[in-house]
C-alpha cells in the first residue's frame, strides 16, 4: 500500500514542513504545483502519469472553450470528456478493436473526471469564472485527494486553504493514527475472515454447521450453502471496506490539515443508517453529493418540467434516483458486473423512495417518524439495508461468476435464507450501535469530570505502539486501498 512505504512517509513529512515554513503555504500556487507534480513523478508509472495529465489538460482545454464559445462548446466538452474517460477506463461494452487493453489502469482518473465535469458544468451554467491553469491543475491533481478522494468543489477547495494549521496539531495527528490503525491493524484481520468465508462458500459448508438441516428448517433448497456463506462473506467484506476506505480518508484528511488544507468528511456514521437512501447519505458522502448535484437534481428538474402534474412527483423522483444510482454503479468499474451493480443500486433506491412515500401517505410524517424510532422496526430495517448493500457491492470483489451465481441463487428459494440473515444482521448492528453509544457516553462523562484516563499525546503514543506491533506481526500484509481501483 502506497501510504505505508518509506518514500511516501518521507514525502508526506516534507510536504508538511514545506507548507508550514512559508507564510503562504498552499496559497503559493507554484509550491502547491511542485508538490503535486512530485507526487505523480514519485508514485505513478510514467505512462500512467502522462495519460492522467493529458486527460486533465484536455479537460482544461474544454473548460476554456466552454468559457469562450458558450453552450455548444460546453456540451461538446462534457460529451468528449466522457468518451475519453470511457476509452481510458476500457469499459467492457466497448468494441474490442477500440478497447486499448495495453494501456495501464490509471489511478485517480475517476476522481479527476468529477473535478473536470464539475468545472465545465459550472462554467457552462455561468456559476463563476474558470480558474487559471495552475489553480486548475492544483485542484484537479491535488495529491491529498487524487488517489481516492474525497471530492471537493473548486470554490470549497480554494476556501479551505488556510494560513496556518487550524486548532491543535494533535487532532490531525490523532486522525492519521486512527487511519493507520484501521488500515494496518483491523482491516487485514477482517479481510482474512471475509476471504475465509468466500473460500468456504465454494465448498458449501462451514465446520460444524449442517446446512441441509438449516435449509429444510427455512424452506430453502438443499444446496443453499453457497448463498448463505457468500452473504456472510459479503457482510464481513463490507466491514473491511469501511475500515479500509475510512482509514484512508482519516489519513489524507489528517495529512492535509497538517499542510493547512481542510478536506471534507466522507463518512457520517453509516452504521446508523436504517434505510438504503440513508446509508448512501452517510457513505462516501462526497461522491453521493456530486451525483446529487450534477445528475439527480438536473434529471429531476428536467422530468418535472415535462411532467409537472402532482401524480408524477413520485415517478419523477424515482426515475432520477434510478438514473443516478445506475451511473454510480458504472462509475465504479468497467466490467459488466458493475452494470448489474448499478441496476441493483437503482432498484434499491427506487424501492426505498416508493416505500417511504407510501408510508408517509398512509401514516403521516409524525407516525412515520415514531415507527422509524421503534426498535422492532429499526432492527430488521437496518439488517435489510446492510445485507442488501453488501450483496449488491459484491461486484467490487467477488468476481463476475461468483457474483452472478449469488444473485441467481438469491432470486430463488435462497431468498428465505437472505431474510433470516437480514434479521441477524440487524441485531448485530443494534448491538454495535449500543456499544459505540455507551463508550462515547462514558468517555464524554469522564472528560467533563476531568477524569479522562490519558492525554491526547499519550493516546497517540499508544496507537503508534499498536501500529508497531502490527508491523512486527506482519500477518499477511496490508491490503491496498480498494477505492484506488475505481
Amino acid at each position: 500500500m502506497l501510504f505505508f512505504t518509506l518514500p511516501f512517509l518521507l514525502f508526506a513529512t516534507l510536504t508538511v514542513v514545506a507548507t508550514n515554513i512559508t507564510s503562504t503555504g498552499l496559497s503559493n500556487t507554484t509550491l502547491y504545483l511542485v508538490i503535486n507534480v512530485s507526487f505523480l513523478v514519485l508514485f505513478f508509472g510514467r505512462l500512467e502519469a502522462v495519460l492522467l495529465v493529458a486527460f486533465t489538460v484536455w479537460g482544461y482545454a474544454m473548460l476554456r472553450a466552454c468559457q469562450m464559445k458558450g453552450r455548444p462548446a460546453g456540451i461538446f466538452g462534457i460529451i468528449s470528456t466522457l468518451v475519453l474517460f470511457v476509452t481510458l477506463k476500457k469499459y467492457s461494452f466497448l468494441p474490442a478493436n477500440i478497447r486499448f487493453n495495453a494501456l495501464p489502469a490509471i489511478i485517480g482518473l475517476s476522481y479527476v473526471l468529477f473535478r473536470v465535469l464539475h468545472l465545465i458544468v459550472d462554467t457552462y451554467q455561468e456559476r463563476g469564472p474558470a480558474p487559471g491553469l495552475r489553480r486548475y491543475l492544483n485542484y484537479s491533481l491535488s495529491c491529498f485527494s487524487l488517489v481516492s478522494g474525497p471530492f471537493q468543489r473548486f470554490a470549497d477547495h480554494e476556501a479551505s486553504i488556510g494560513d496556518r494549521v487550524q486548532g491543535d496539531a494533535m487532532l490531525p495527528l490523532s486522525r492519521i493514527c486512527n487511519g493507520f490503525l484501521k488500515t494496518m491493524l483491523l482491516a487485514p484481520v477482517v479481510l482474512s475472515a471475509s476471504l475465509w468465508f468466500k473460500n468456504q462458500a465454494h465448498v458449501g459448508a462451514l465446520p460444524g454447521v449442517n446446512f441441509r438441516a438449516i435449509s429444510r428448517a427455512l424452506g430453502a433448497r438443499a444446496d443453499a450453502g453457497f448463498a448463505l456463506i457468500s452473504i456472510i462473506a459479503a457482510l464481513v467484506w463490507t466491514v473491511f471496506l469501511y475500515l479500509n476506505f475510512s482509514g484512508y480518508t482519516d489519513i489524507v484528511i489528517g495529512w492535509a490539515r497538517l499542510c493547512r488544507l481542510d478536506l471534507p468528511e466522507n463518512f457520517d456514521g453509516p452504521i446508523r443508517a436504517n434505510s438504503f437512501l440513508d446509508f448512501w447519505n452517510r457513505w462516501h458522502m462526497s461522491m453521493t453529493g456530486w451525483f446529487k448535484t450534477y445528475l439527480f437534481t438536473p434529471s429531476l428538474k428536467w422530468l418535472t418540467v415535462r411532467r409537472p402534474q402532482r401524480e408524477f412527483i413520485l415517478f419523477n423522483t424515482v426515475t432520477a434516483l434510478g438514473i443516478s444510482f445506475l451511473l454510480m454503479g458504472l462509475w465504479h468499474g468497467p466490467g459488466w458486473a458493475f452494470g448489474i451493480c448499478g441496476l441493483l443500486l437503482a432498484l434499491g433506491a427506487a424501492v426505498n423512495q416508493s416505500y417511504r412515500e407510501l408510508l408517509r401517505r398512509r401514516l403521516g410524517s409524525r407516525r412515520m417518524t415514531a415507527l422509524g424510532q421503534s426498535t422492532w422496526y429499526r432492527v430488521p430495517a437496518a439488517g435489510l439495508t446492510f445485507a442488501y448493500t453488501a450483496v449488491v457491492i459484491g461486484a467490487f470483489w467477488m468476481g463476475t461468476p461468483d457474483y452472478l451465481r449469488l444473485l441467481r441463487d438469491m432470486a430463488g428459494p435462497s431468498i428465505v435464507i437472505f431474510a433470516a440473515l437480514c434479521v441477524m444482521t440487524g441485531v448485530s448492528v443494534e448491538v454495535m450501535r449500543y456499544a459505540v453509544d455507551t463508550t462515547v457516553t462514558l468517555w464524554t462523562a469522564a472528560k467533563v469530570r476531568g477524569l479522562a484516563p490519558i492525554s491526547p499525546s499519550a493516546s497517540i503514543a499508544i496507537r503508534l505502539n499498536l501500529l508497531l506491533l502490527a508491523i512486527l506481526a506482519d500477518y499477511g500484509g496490508v491490503p491496498d486501498f480498494v477505492y484506488k481501483g475505481f
